[in-house]
Order: structure tokens, then C-alpha cells, then sequence
């Protein structure tokens, strides 16, 4: 009975509008509230006269459609909505408003069907909008032959890491985080030490003591693999061992 009470309202509110305001940006308004109060069809039939769904319209309206199909999806696994919200979102790239959301999972979607570059592109939209998104940037750029976007996105990772530190030192996710990217180069692995070490002398803590721990068990297998396997002393490995058994 509530449902039908909206669905008469959305109705009545989007015939007036229709009426009063024919210009894109009154229909996006009127869509947006009939999507917020439940009348998807309605909602998403108007916004699909400023974005279709088999080309390019307003990029705002993209951008609404794609959440509201994203937010089914996740709903329901209904597969179907997949293409679609795949068209819409991509439209909606680069809306400065698209939701973050939108576009990670975007970025999710091309990477699972091995688009990677693709991905990254979008990933790169997304990071540019939150810095906190570097790390994920650098680490499926990792994943790639992309040299310059793996530089690019560790230092912009790093960057905003540092930048968290300094004004949380007991955020301890991202100094773990600061240090596994620093890890991926021999020269960044006495300043992971260092930087986990200072969290350390802040106080115990089993996440910052198991990270150190990987950070000696790292270097001992990197020095391992560079003197061929033959013989290695195994101080590293003994330190990493009675840090974390």
C-alpha cells in the first residue's frame, strides 16, 4: 500500500514536470528524485531520453543510470545489467561528480575480464579524484609491463601515505600499507624497516610486528635468490623468525 501511495506520486510528480520543465537538466532532477523514492523504471525510462542506452548523452544522467544499475546488481547478481551499466558508466567517466563507487567498480569489471589497460585508465580517473586510491593503482599496475604508470602510481601512493602519517603516526594500516610498497625495491627495504620500526617504538602492536617480520623475510629471500641459491648466511631469516614465529 506505501509502495503504490509513492509509485501515485512519482507518477503525478513526473507528469507535471513533464509538463512545466522539458529542458535536460529539470527532466534530471525530476528522474533523480524518482529514483531516490523507489520508482526505478520510471526513474531510469526518463533519464534514458538524456542517456540512452546505446549511445552517448548526459554525462550527469549516465552517471545516475549507472549507479542505479550498479546498486541492482549488487542487489539482486542480476548479470543482465552488467553491459548496461558498463555503456553508462563509461559515458560518465569523466563527469567530475560520477560516484567513486561507479568507477571503481568499473575499473573491477574491465580488470576481471582482463581488460587491464582499460581498467587502469579508469582506475587513474578514480585516483585523480581520491588519493587514497594510488595504492590499488600501484599495485595492478604492478601486475603489468607498465613501467611508468608502476613509477607514477608508487610515488602518488607514497605521497598520500606520508601525507596520512603525519597526521595520524598510530594509523597503522597505512604505515603497513607505506612499507609493502616500499618492499617492492631493494633500496626501500631499510626504509620500510625504519618507517615500521617507528610505529613500533609507538607502542606494541601484532600488525606492525608481523609486517617488520615480512620486510626480513623479504630481504633474506631476495639476497637468497641473487647469490644463486648456493649459500646464504641466514641472520635475516633468523631475525624475521623471532620477530614473528
Amino acid at each position: 500500500e506505501r509502495q503504490q501511495a509513492i509509485n501515485a506520486y512519482c507518477e503525478m510528480l513526473y507528469r507535471r514536470a513533464m509538463l512545466l520543465l522539458p529542458n535536460n537538466d529539470n527532466q534530471y532532477v525530476v528522474a533523480s528524485i524518482l529514483l531516490s523514492r523507489g520508482a526505478t523504471e520510471l526513474g531510469r525510462s526518463t533519464m534514458r531520453r538524456m542517456a540512452p542506452d546505446h549511445r552517448v548523452g548526459l554525462p550527469k544522467a549516465h552517471a545516475a543510470m549507472a549507479a542505479s544499475l550498479l546498486s541492482e546488481y549488487r542487489k539482486e547478481a542480476n548479470q543482465a545489467v552488467l553491459e548496461l551499466f558498463v555503456h553508462h558508466a563509461d559515458a560518465a567517466l569523466n563527469w567530475r561528480d560520477t560516484p567513486i563507487d561507479t568507477l571503481i567498480a568499473l575499473s573491477d569489471l574491465y580488470w576481471q575480464r582482463n581488460n587491464r589497460n582499460r581498467s587502469l585508465q579508469v582506475l587513474q580517473v578514480a585516483a585523480g579524484r581520491d588519493s587514497r586510491l594510488y595504492t590499488l593503482l600501484f599495485e595492478r599496475a604492478a601486475m603489468t609491463d607498465d613501467v611508468l604508470l608502476q613509477s607514477r602510481a608508487k610515488q602518488l601512493a607514497l605521497a598520500q601515505l606520508r601525507d596520512v602519517l603525519i597526521k595520524q603516526p598510530r594509523n597503522d594500516q597505512a604505515r603497513v600499507q607505506m612499507a609493502q610498497i616500499l618492499s617492492t625495491s631493494d633500496d626501500g627495504l631499510p626504509i620500510a624497516e625504519k618507517l615500521l620500526a617507528q610505529g613500533l617504538a609507538l607502542g606494541p602492536n601484532k600488525y606492525l610486528t608481523r609486517g617488520l617480520s615480512e620486510v626480513y623475510r623479504l630481504a633474506f629471500l631476495r639476497k637468497f635468490l641473487k647469490s644463486n641459491r648456493t649459500s646464504v648466511e641466514l641472520d635475516l631469516l633468523d631475525i624475521a623468525i623471532r620477530i614473528d614465529p
